[in-house]
Formats: C-alpha cells, sequence, structure tokens
C-alpha cells in the first residue's frame, strides 16, 4: 500500500509538473494563438496586427511602452515565445541606461543572469563616441539570460535602438522544432 501511495504522489507530481508552461504576466504560454491575445487584451493590451505564426500588440510593460509579438507554432497554433520591444531610444546613453535597468529588475525577479555579454566588435569599443553607431550596424550587443526549468528570458539591445526581451517556453518551443521536422519530412 506505501508503494501504491508513493507511486501515485511521484506519478500526479510528475504529471502536474509536465502541465506547466513559461508564463508572461501571469500568462502561461500555451493553449492557442487566440486565447492568449485574449487573455493579454484583458490585461490591457491592444491588438493591432497578425500574420503567419505570430501576432503583435501594443501596451504598457515594466513602465516602458511596447510592442509585443507572441509567436506560435505553424501547425497547431500553439504559443511558445514572446518578445516584447521597447520604444526606439535616441541615443546610445539612454539605450543602455533603459538595459540596464531591465537587467536589473529581472536579476531581482530571477536572480543572477545564466549568460551575460557587453560587446562591442572592432573597430568600435566603448567610450569612442560611435556606440550609437555600433548599435546600428550590428556590432554592440548587450545580452543577458536567465534559464529556468520551464523556459529562458533574455533581455537584449537591438540594431534598431530599443530593447528586446525574450520569453521562450521550453516545452512548446521543443513542440515548434518537432512541427518543423515533421514538415521538412513530410516536403521529402
Amino acid at each position: 500500500m506505501k508503494k501504491i501511495l508513493i507511486i501515485a504522489v511521484l506519478l500526479f507530481s510528475s504529471i502536474a509538473y509536465g502541465q506547466e508552461h513559461f508564463k508572461f504576466k501571469g500568462i502561461e504560454i500555451d493553449g492557442t494563438e487566440i486565447a492568449m491575445v485574449k487573455k493579454l487584451e484583458t490585461k490591457g493590451y491592444e491588438a493591432v496586427s497578425a500574420g503567419a505564426g505570430h501576432f503583435v500588440l501594443y501596451g504598457n510593460f515594466a513602465n516602458y511602452e511596447c510592442s509585443i509579438v507572441v509567436f506560435t507554432t505553424k501547425k497547431t497554433n500553439t504559443p511558445y515565445c514572446v518578445i516584447v520591444s521597447t520604444k526606439k531610444k535616441e541615443s546610445w546613453s539612454s539605450l543602455k541606461v533603459d538595459y540596464k535597468n531591465l537587467v536589473e529588475i529581472y536579476s531581482q525577479k530571477y536572480g543572477k543572469p545564466g549568460v551575460s555579454s557587453k560587446e562591442f566588435e572592432y573597430p568600435f569599443k566603448e567610450g569612442d563616441e560611435d556606440e550609437e553607431i555600433a548599435v546600428r550596424a550590428g556590432k554592440c550587443v548587450y545580452f543577458t539570460m536567465w534559464r529556468t526549468v520551464k523556459g529562458t528570458i533574455s533581455i537584449t539591445t537591438s540594431k534598431n535602438m530599443n530593447i528586446d526581451i525574450v520569453y521562450t517556453d521550453t516545452k512548446n518551443e521543443k513542440k515548434m522544432q518537432e512541427e518543423q521536422k515533421q514538415s521538412a519530412l513530410d516536403d521529402i
């Protein structure tokens, strides 16, 4: 009887654990595209457009005016990734301050990041007064990432002089990869 109880508890906890997904704004990155968009709309985001495999919303996130793109698998329309993009900054100094502020906030919630990199590629370097040119040319990358069992979060500067915050659900990213692989196999 004791063995049956232990097995039942382990089975239940693995099933319950296996059903959890990474969350964005308290909403699991799972279900259907339409269901996730509806939940984000109830949080105050405005849906503005849709395309094959993604949906775009606008709103405020972490005190920044942002666009939010929900990416879905092509076959089942299952959300697997959410990208938050801040508005374009007019200067390197304001981009860097926002990046540092966001990394600090996320570090308070998720702890020390697993990966962090701040690099300028030759011929650029920080302090040469050409940082904005380097960013626009893709020669400057500030990147920080946190890994959890359920997914990853990364914060990075972009060529567009904005910051991207990427939430990726581990399970549904695998689902997306499996769907892509099957699609390729179906083509052969």
